[in-house]
């Protein structure tokens, strides 16, 4: 008998090279539970609807590359995923129901390459029932599963997901082994942005000049502050490291700040009573700025930001000095540049 993960990866490679793999997807589906009624399956703004009857459904459609959906009832709170490809799939759905909806939960999915790969890479990664990776342990199955499957857009989102945890030199090397039917996805586009956001973000290269609202409603322009040695903070109020991290900078902001250093604090906050609150709470000084866009903050988008706390330090002539100083290490480096 062939070996079964041997077997999965020729199945992958074969699929995903492949040009006569079929255009589209049908999914047989079947329910533990008699229910009759709507069930949804969507990615994002695109949403396709089939009717259960007699506990069956069918569901067509199409997907230009592997992508999570999601799978659920109309107006329920819950709902479980799978890794869509063009395949002929079947899926096992159990049914729960309570007195305030009715929910979907995928058993099991049968004819997926896709699919099958993920399940089984996230099965290793993070096993159930037993003693956990050692985060080490976790890397090299993260780099392996990436190294053997660079053809397959998946491995582009793990990049993305783990480049806070394992380094920009880590994701420059995997990103450099991802081949085009990787790339040329909505993960690989990103992950090539946030790669490439290393240079804009490089020590020497000018931050560049924004405007935003602040607390007030205001408009602020950086321009208004140049010539300062100017800290740009990326937090929000329901960042737990963010908040964690305030208390440091307002000790260097109250040490510094009379010597010609100011701090300005972007929040990717989307409600303003939050962001408000937080700033008082932590008794924050600062000029504060959001457009209370959360994520889809302009400015964290120019920087290609991944993950937050992050911040930027600019000289007085607008120059990047450093990026992403914690602890000890704003400290260190405010005490060179004021010689204290």
């Amino acid at each position: 008998m062939k070996n079964p993960k041997t077997f999965l990866m020729a199945a992958c490679l074969l699929y995903f090279s492949s040009a006569a793999a079929q255009d589209k997807f049908v999914i047989h589906g079947n329910t533990d539970l008699p229910y009759e009624g709507p069930i949804i399956l969507y990615h994002r703004q695109d949403s396709l609807t089939a009717i259960i009857s007699r506990s069956s459904f069918i569901i067509e459609g199409s997907v230009d590359h592997p992508k999570w959906y999601t799978l659920t009832i109309p107006g329920s709170h819950c709902g479980s995923r799978l890794f869509l490809d063009n395949s002929n799939i079947e899926l096992s759905v159990r049914i729960e129901k309570d007195p305030k909806s009715t929910c979907a939960f995928i058993k099991k999915v049968q004819g997926s390459v896709s699919d099958s790969l993920v399940r089984t890479f996230n099965a290793k990664r993070l096993p159930k029932g037993t003693t956990m990776p050692k985060p080490q342990e976790v890397k090299k199955i993260v780099t392996e599963f990436i190294r053997e499957h660079p053809n397959f857009n998946y491995s582009a989102e793990l990049i993305y997901d783990y480049l806070t945890f394992y380094g920009r030199e880590w994701a420059k090397e995997m990103h450099a082994l991802l081949q085009p039917s990787a790339l040329e996805t909505d993960q690989g586009r990103l992950l090539t942005k946030v790669i490439n956001a290393e240079q804009s973000n490089k020590k020497g290269n000018p931050f560049g000049a924004f405007s935003m609202k602040d607390t007030a409603g205001n408009w602020f322009h950086s321009a208004s502050i140049q010539g300062k040695y100017v800290l740009y903070e990326f937090w929000a109020s329901w960042c737990g490291p963010c908040r964690k991290e305030n208390p440091n900078i307002v000790a260097n902001y109250n040490k510094y700040h009379s010597k010609g250093f100011e701090i300005v604090g972007i929040s990717l906050d989307d409600k303003q009573t939050a962001w408000l609150d937080a700033i008082k709470k932590d008794k924050l000084p600062w000029i504060q700025v959001s457009d209370l866009q959360g994520w889809n903050n302009e400015l964290s988008k120019r920087h290609f930001l991944t993950s937050i706390p992050f911040n930027i330090l600019v000289d007085p002539s607008g120059k990047i000095v450093a990026t992403n100083l914690r602890g000890d290490e704003l400290n260190r480096k405010l005490s060179h540049i004021f010689k204290q």
